[in-house]
């Protein structure tokens, strides 16, 4: 387990997502995965919090921007599930059984029972940030991290001592 935590390695990741600090984690995943890319998560999430407040830049509602980019294809994907639903009630309201609208539109049968349960188109999702069992921990490693230990090993084992069961 040890090595594996130690084998976690921070790298820029050279993309277009509002991220750009990944963990790299080493082919032979382990359990604890979980552990090491939530904490680096959490991380930067808390990092860029920091930075807005220093600097006075704020996001509407405390919520971080999502750049354009992603924000056009959630769009885009909410379109493309508007279109669906109402190709599937309009093949329905001409007569068509479910089984062969779902062959025609190109989904199964159980998605197209689910859309005739719905009159009305859906709605755009919504992300939420579910909770982590890493949470508790967090203010804790964060002033750990802080303080200079970067040894994600040590951290691992430091709040194991404090009752983490995650693996």
């Amino acid at each position: 387990m040890t090595l594996w935590l130690k084998s976690c390695e921070l790298y820029d990741r050279k993309s277009t997502e509002s991220s750009n600090l990944a963990v790299r984690l080493p082919s032979n995943s382990a359990p604890d995965q979980h552990f090491c890319s939530e904490f680096f998560r959490k991380q930067e999430r808390a990092l860029k919090k920091a930075i807005q407040r220093s600097t006075g830049k704020t996001h509407a509602a405390g919520r971080a921007a999502v750049p354009e980019k992603v924000a056009q294809e959630r769009r885009a994907r909410h379109r493309q599930r508007v279109s669906m639903h109402k190709r599937i009630w309009k093949l329905y309201r001409q007569g068509y059984h479910k089984e062969q609208i779902a062959q025609l539109v190109g989904v199964s049968s159980r998605k197209v029972y689910r859309t005739l349960e719905q009159e009305t188109p859906p709605p755009p999702r919504r992300r939420s940030r579910s909770s982590s069992i890493v949470d508790p921990y967090l203010s804790y490693l964060t002033s750990r991290w802080n303080q200079g230990c970067h040894n994600i090993a040590q951290l691992y084992e430091e709040i194991v001592t404090q009752g983490y069961r995650g693996t």
